[in-house]
């Protein structure tokens, strides 16, 4: 039997955004896409150098597409990065932060492609 994991975003405002367009749809998908990724390689950069003013420009960045695909996981953990900063932070903790956030995208892009039929 197939396992089906929790849904990671909800498009029913991201659908409601593109008034039935069915290429503005696609067009919006895949900047959403190319957002994402770019937000997640800053925000590991930025955060493994420990500068909570970029973290924090490029959360404020990306967090509008994630409100609207109601990515609750995604936002939760790049809202944990303040506490991060704390000097007795631990590389390790940093570590685990980067790495849910990436499995939390990598499971966002794949639910958006898989949704919209993308390559």
């Amino acid at each position: 039997m197939e396992s089906t994991s929790p849904k990671k975003i909800n498009l029913k405002k991201f659908m409601e955004l593109s008034l039935g367009d069915h290429d503005f749809l696609i067009s919006l998908t895949q900047q959403s896409i190319k957002s994402l990724k770019e937000s997640v390689a800053e925000y590991e950069k930025y955060l493994r150098e420990r500068n909570p003013a970029l973290v924090k420009a490029t959360i404020h960045k990306i967090k509008p597409t994630l409100i609207i695909l109601d990515a609750r996981n995604m936002i939760k953990y790049m809202e944990q990065s303040n506490a991060l900063f704390d000097p007795k932070t631990k590389n390790s903790q940093i570590t685990e932060n980067i790495s849910e956030i990436k499995k939390e995208s990598t499971a966002i892009i794949q639910e958006l492609k898989k949704i919209l039929k993308l390559p």
